[in-house]
């Protein structure tokens, strides 16, 4: 019998990250982002996101992608996904870093 792929729902929203409830969270990051606008994203990831910058594990290098669990926040997982250098953002690159998040969390179920 075959399985029917039912597509997710995705949403545009301008509530804080914390704020959204959601099962996963996906933001993108830029090649030397220290992620600012998140101000309290290391905080909720238990000191995680500090901890894979400092040890490259997150580089924004297009397409690269970094998932963590988050305490205190509406969505209990987020997935950091790479968009490239920020001077380079265009519509397409944001589609295709979007769409390498959707796969990679399609990957861990």
């Amino acid at each position: 019998m075959q399985t029917v792929h039912q597509t997710p729902a995705i949403a545009l929203t301008a509530e804080p990250s914390r704020d959204i409830e959601t099962e996963l969270l996906i933001l993108p990051v830029f090649e030397d982002d220290a992620l600012s606008e998140e101000t309290d994203l290391d905080t909720a990831t238990g000191g995680e996101l500090a901890a894979a910058l400092k040890g490259r594990e997150v580089t924004g290098k297009a397409y690269d992608s970094f998932f963590t669990g988050l305490r205190g926040w509406k969505a209990p997982r987020v997935l950091l996904v790479g968009a490239g250098p920020r001077a380079a953002l265009t519509a397409d690159r944001l589609r295709r870093a979007a769409s390498a998040g959707g796969l990679a969390a399609r990957e861990r179920g």
